[in-house]
């Protein structure tokens, strides 16, 4: 995810989510998180990041370059995204996306969704593509899957660009 003036990277072999300055490409910070990062993202002020191991959403203060603060939400964490004033996560293992609260990390919703990993968010919808082949679209005012399809072997993380879901 890109803020802060950085990019926020996962490195699942240090266990660490590498702060990049966008300016001189250089690594400015090597942020501890949970064993296995999964993904990161920035949003609502924080960059964010997924264990897969602890099953945790951890939110990362920019100013202090630590964890602040994390929720743990089942037994796996994979894909994170934030849209619609929330974080969403992926939990495979449990079949579920997690909507949080981005302040208080209160879970608001458990979305059952099989197989869901990744995630990306359009101007309507949160998109999950799934273990199993299919891209899933999440209405976010009613916290239903509106739509599935398939796609194919192995989705990985998908884009939003220009609207389309890629």
């Amino acid at each position: 995810g890109f803020g802060a003036g950085s990019l926020w990277i996962e490195d699942t072999s240090s266990g660490t989510i590498s702060r990049v300055s966008a300016t001189t490409g250089k690594r400015t910070a090597a942020v501890r998180v949970d064993p296995q990062p999964y993904d990161a993202t920035f949003a609502y002020g924080a960059a964010w990041a997924t264990s897969y191991v602890s099953g945790a959403v951890e939110r990362i203060d920019p100013r202090t370059n630590k964890v602040a603060k994390r929720v743990r939400i089942g037994t796996s964490a994979s894909g994170v995204v934030g849209a619609f004033d929330s974080i969403w996560a992926t939990n495979p293992p449990d079949n579920l996306v997690v909507r949080i609260d981005p302040k208080t990390l209160k879970i608001l919703k458990r979305i059952p969704v099989t197989a869901a990993v990744w995630t990306a968010a359009s101007e309507t919808a949160v998109w999950i593509t799934r273990g199993d082949g299919k891209v899933s679209a999440i209405d976010p005012t009613t916290n239903a899957v509106t739509a599935t399809i398939p796609v194919g072997r192995n989705p990985g993380d998908p884009a939003v660009v220009g609207g389309d879901i890629w």
